[in-house]
């Protein structure tokens, strides 16, 4: 399973947009794609949390978009991590303990809205079904 290709998909907030509206999207395997959201946490720490620690306490609030332009960082820690295996019906999430967690185990029960395209049930976009 960790040789084999997936599609890796990043999703800022799902409850809200639509199952297509993915920040990122790239093949890799496993190994591959737990290397690269290493990497966005480094980032994340780096570009975002150096500059929260330099930020007045009084101010009341700051927007994301004010500390980077970048899309995948200002969507990266509401996100939801999915691998989508290109050889079987195998769906994946990334876990708070940074491993690949069989879809539907520690996570939001997903429902398919066709073509592998998928949203979180219970969610308003579910209603619109």
């Amino acid at each position: 399973m960790k040789n084999q290709y997936y599609q890796i998909r990043l999703y800022p907030s799902l409850s809200v947009g639509d199952p297509e509206s993915y920040t990122l999207m790239y093949k890799a395997t496993l190994t591959q794609a737990t290397r690269v959201v290493d990497r966005y946490e480094s980032l994340w720490s780096t570009v975002i949390d150096s500059q929260l620690d330099n930020l007045d306490r009084d101010f009341v609030h700051i927007s994301i978009d004010a500390l980077t332009d970048d899309v995948i960082l200002q969507n990266w820690e509401g996100s939801e991590i999915l691998a989508f295996s290109q050889f079987d019906d195998t769906i994946l999430f990334y876990s708070d303990d940074d491993t690949w967690e069989p879809h539907g185990t520690l996570q939001k029960e997903w429902v398919e809205v066709g073509d592998r395209k998928f949203i979180p049930r219970g969610t308003a976009l579910e209603d619109l079904l």
